[in-house]
């Protein structure tokens, strides 16, 4: 079958979630449902490419092993989601007004119908907010299915749209009736609030004339009454992107020290920044603020919105990169928030050996912590069950010198590798992998990381709150995506490719002659599958 075929691609990573073949893309509608956990994901089930989006599916009893299941979401012919079923949430939302006794699993997601000739991308008109609940034949029932992971396979759509661009009412807070145009609006995300109300951010890009070339990306807030959901004005602004897509709006920290923190993923298009790889300049990005006036109440217009991002307290900037991986690594962030902790997983594209019919994998999930002044990421600890023979271990050793030998740790093409690590001011320290082909550098006097591998090299750099003199670094290979945290305040994402997948070799040495690292400990794991299948 096509599954068995892209499961023996050498390069289809496994022990990262990728759909059963085909084409993948944005993570969503994250839920925890009745002792399990839900995800979904858009994917192409006919094809390698990106076309007839729908939600794909998979679930979890611990986090740590997981299961494919049917598709949830198709397209519907002559439907408001006829050309593409885009991403969205997965709420326990009230059926029966605002009554939590008729909560259900809801789906809020956005459709696409085409028309005959679109206008630039995708027309604002095109795109409709939809929504679809459990079917309470399978779950939600006296008669509850024995199996208990299908009790979220199969939906019931409604036939009509909760919002659409006709019946968009006038906008408040900030967006000039006169000449502001929506030029899309895309990727609920759904909440409830302490006082019961619930609200939804819809990304959306502003034209500031009908005519204009200038598109600047928001998001929109809405608020559920009776009678359906009211749009109350512009949630956040920025000069990032064209337009934002998945949004995410968490509360993150103790009472004590909560932090408001908005996710977005701008995009762009190349000629934005006037540059044929402009994709990898299109970061997911955060800030960490508070809505200054209850959403309930209508900020200012020079306010540009309900959500008020503030300024880092040493460099002043209010956004920040979540993943420096760029748009090949990590996109289109989802967050689940379940018993105090916040879940969060991304997309990375590419696939793998020419000629096989996979595209796309997500993220490990990682774990989102804020502590002041900084927005924490780590794995999730339940990946540490995923570790299988321990490979390499050793402690307090020194790399470097006058000879610059690299030091072998193991062989592998899925592993973990964790160590504690102390550099000098102009020192530098090289990880290789695939045979010294995928190559990690952390250099202290430019302060950057480089990722090579044998297409690209890539730089970002170093988080200010990363101390160098002792530090950190977990990295996890997974074949053909590479993903690398720093101390828990940065984290880098890149696919990455040998040139012979047999050379499976890692080592670690300084980068140049004559810098010294001191080693304080270094263990290197084999990884296990996630597929309880396999």
């Amino acid at each position: 079958s096509l599954a068995l075929d892209v499961n023996a691609d050498p390069l289809r990573p496994i022990y990262h979630i990728a759909s059963p073949a085909n084409w993948m893309n944005d993570p969503h509608g994250a839920i925890f449902y009745d002792g399990f956990y839900h995800l979904f994901y858009q994917t192409n089930p006919y094809g390698n490419n990106w076309g007839f989006i729908s939600w794909g599916h998979v679930v979890s009893q611990d986090g740590v092993y997981w299961e494919h299941r049917p598709l949830a979401l198709v397209p519907v012919p002559d439907g408001y989601d006829e050309h593409g079923v885009f991403s969205g949430c997965c709420v326990m939302f009230p059926q029966d007004g605002s009554n939590p006794a008729t909560c259900q699993p809801t789906i809020f997601y956005t459709g696409l119908r085409r028309s005959e000739t679109p206008h630039r991308d995708v027309n604002l008109s095109e795109q409709s907010q939809l929504m679809a609940t459990v079917d309470v034949s399978i779950a939600g029932s006296s008669d509850f299915p024995a199996d208990r992971l299908a009790s979220l396979d199969r939906w019931q759509k409604r036939t009509q749209p909760i919002i659409t661009a006709q019946s968009h009412p006038h906008f408040q807070a900030g967006i000039d009736q006169s000449t502001d145009n929506l030029d899309c609006m895309r990727d609920p995300f759904v909440w409830q609030e302490a006082d019961g109300n619930w609200y939804m951010l819809l990304g959306t890009a502003l034209r500031r004339s009908k005519n204009s070339q200038h598109v600047e990306g928001n998001a929109l807030l809405y608020q559920y009454q009776d009678d359906g959901w009211h749009c109350l004005g512009q949630f956040a602004q920025t000069s990032h992107g064209r337009n934002w897509e998945c949004c995410n709006y968490l509360r993150l920290g103790q009472k004590t020290d909560e932090m408001e923190i908005l996710i977005i993923s701008p995009e762009y298009r190349k000629h934005d920044l006037g540059n044929p790889r402009a994709k990898e300049k299109k970061f997911v990005l955060w800030a960490a603020g508070s809505t200054k006036h209850a959403l309930t109440q209508t900020p200012q217009p020079q306010e540009k919105g309900y959500f008020l991002p503030q300024p880092d307290a040493q460099m002043g900037e209010r956004w920040h990169v979540l993943d420096h991986g760029g748009y090949d690594g990590f996109y289109a962030a989802t967050t689940l928030q379940h018993e105090g902790k916040t879940i969060l997983w991304g997309w990375s594209t590419g696939g793998g050996q020419p000629h096989t019919n996979w595209n796309g994998v997500l993220t490990l999930p990682r774990q989102l912590e804020w502590r002041d002044p900084a927005l924490r990421m780590l794995p999730m600890p339940w990946i540490e069950d995923l570790r299988g023979a321990l490979l390499y271990q050793n402690c307090n050793f020194i790399l470097g010198g006058d000879q610059q030998e690299a030091h072998h740790l193991a062989a592998g093409d899925c592993v973990e590798i964790k160590a504690e690590i102390g550099l000098g001011d102009g020192d530098g320290v090289v990880f290789s992998m695939w045979g010294d082909v995928v190559k990690v550098g952390l250099h202290c006097q430019q302060r950057t990381m480089t990722i090579h591998d044998a297409n690209h090299c890539y730089e970002a750099p170093l988080n200010r709150h990363i101390d160098l003199k002792h530090f950190v670094f977990r990295c996890f290979l997974d074949r053909s995506i590479l993903e690398v945290f720093l101390d828990d305040v940065q984290v880098i994402t890149r696919r990455v490719y040998p040139r012979d997948i047999h050379q499976q070799n890692i080592a670690v040495y300084a980068a140049n002659s004559g810098d010294w690292v001191n080693v304080m400990g270094l263990k290197v794991w084999r990884m296990n599958s996630i597929w309880k299948n396999r």
